[in-house]
């Protein structure tokens, strides 16, 4: 337990989220895509998924016009209250959650569907890598339904063949599919993004 909590916390991005009082390393993850692919505008409707403690969120408001767009974030875990944003708490893959999501944007399609989502990683990759791209594959099916032509979906992934295999989908309806590794992102883990642009 030690051992990982000196390993977290000597953690640069970790450290610097800290000094910073941001409420999650991930934040600079989210800037650094930002600023190589300029996802947000001042007005949008913007859908993030698994946005607990909320950093993504967080960000998505100091980057765009709060007055004139629409946040919606979910996640399983609870989240403390930001300004600006519209937060569901509940578990995306029960039918109830999803609707309740989909009535909070009245009707309107979306520009940005982001998911930071992640299954408890147990290090076992047989047992993780699946987990990991049922949720992929939920928040595939979630922007599919409510994303605008030519909206946005940036979700988190962990490199793997079935990953790719899937990537293959993700490109039939998408125009522009790319993967991202920030550097706030840990060089050890498989973790990347998968950043889908131009929705067909």
């Amino acid at each position: 337990m030690n051992r990982w909590f000196n390993k977290h916390t000597n953690d640069f991005y970790t450290r610097e989220a800290f000094k910073k009082k941001l409420r999650a390393r991930s934040w600079y993850k989210l800037s650094q895509i930002n600023k190589k692919d300029k996802l947000f505008k001042k007005n949008m409707i913007i859908i993030d998924l698994g946005s607990a403690p909320g950093g993504w969120s967080k960000y998505a408001v100091k980057k765009t016009n709060i007055k004139k767009s629409l946040i919606i974030s979910n996640d399983i875990l609870p989240m403390k209250p930001i300004n600006g944003i519209n937060f569901i708490k509940g578990d995306i893959k029960r039918k109830s959650i999803k609707n309740k999501l989909i009535k909070s944007i009245n009707k309107k399609k979306v520009d940005l569907l982001m998911s930071d989502m992640s299954p408890n990683i147990s290090g076992i990759p047989s047992i993780d890598i699946p987990k990991s791209i049922n949720l992929i594959k939920l928040a595939t099916k979630i922007a599919k339904k409510i994303l605008k032509k030519e909206g946005k979906m940036l979700i988190k992934a962990f490199q793997s063949k079935e990953l790719n295999d899937y990537l293959k989908y993700i490109h039939t309806l998408f125009k522009i599919v790319k993967i991202r590794k920030p550097y706030a992102s840990k060089i050890s883990s498989r973790e990347i993004y998968i950043l889908a642009t131009n929705k067909i």
